[in-house]
């Protein structure tokens, strides 16, 4: 794992988010492929880092702003909007509140064998893409308060 030094400045709490984040990725790499999302791969980091907090729904406001829920971000995306990291942590939160912890790591793990998250939706969650989508948008409403 490589850590920028300039960030053991940070306050404690972001540097033990970050951390957290680094090593929740070092943990997946065995079962992380060219074929996970990335939406899969750094929300389960950020699920990982926020598990022990209590965010109010005033900081997940502020933290997406504007940002416009309507369908998970694709690969080509993520990167170019940060807030994707916000609202990929709500997605992997929102599974694991409904579905289960371990169901949420055998989404993760299910793009070892599936490129597609309609596969990986319906073998694991039993639901397809729209209705995860469907109810990530009703998840993230309720979450904004």
């Amino acid at each position: 794992m490589v850590f920028n030094p300039t960030q053991l400045t940070a306050q404690p709490e972001e540097l033990a988010h970050d951390l957290t984040h680094e090593f929740a990725h070092a943990a997946m790499g065995p079962v992380t492929t060219a074929r996970t999302p990335r939406w899969v791969v750094e929300g389960f980091a950020e699920y990982v880092a926020y598990k022990k907090d209590k965010v109010r729904a005033d900081g997940i406001r502020n933290a997406l702003g504007d940002l416009t829920i309507s369908t998970l971000p694709t690969d080509d995306q993520f990167y170019s909007e940060p807030r994707n990291y916000v609202a990929s942590w709500l997605a992997n939160r929102m599974i694991a509140e409904k579905f289960g912890e371990a169901k949420l790591i055998a989404f993760y793990e299910a793009f070892q064998n599936v490129s597609e998250v309609e596969s990986a939706a319906r073998s694991v969650l039993g639901i397809g893409v729209s209705a995860l989508e469907q109810q990530w948008r009703d998840y993230v409403a309720q979450q904004r308060g």
